[in-house]
């Protein structure tokens, strides 16, 4: 899927190693949504933004067919 916030990079599900939590990623402009959110241009975080004081390293998932279709909107 291609990223509704800068319509260039590819969206990458990520797995914080600290907690185990996935969210999904641009790799181009590093918008992030947390599992479970809408993606979309109106939501979600800057990953710089997200990171302060927070997690700091992870790890990039494949992201499966199922999860593509059912989480993107």
């Amino acid at each position: 899927m291609i990223c509704p916030k800068c319509d260039e990079g590819a969206i990458v599900k990520i797995r914080f190693k600290e907690s185990g939590k996935c969210a999904y990623l641009c790799d181009f402009c590093e918008s992030l949504w947390l599992e479970g959110m809408d993606i979309s241009s109106r939501t979600g975080f800057m990953l710089t933004s997200y990171q302060r004081g927070i997690e700091h390293e992870y790890t990039v998932d494949e992201i499966d067919q199922k999860d593509q279709d059912h989480k993107f909107t």
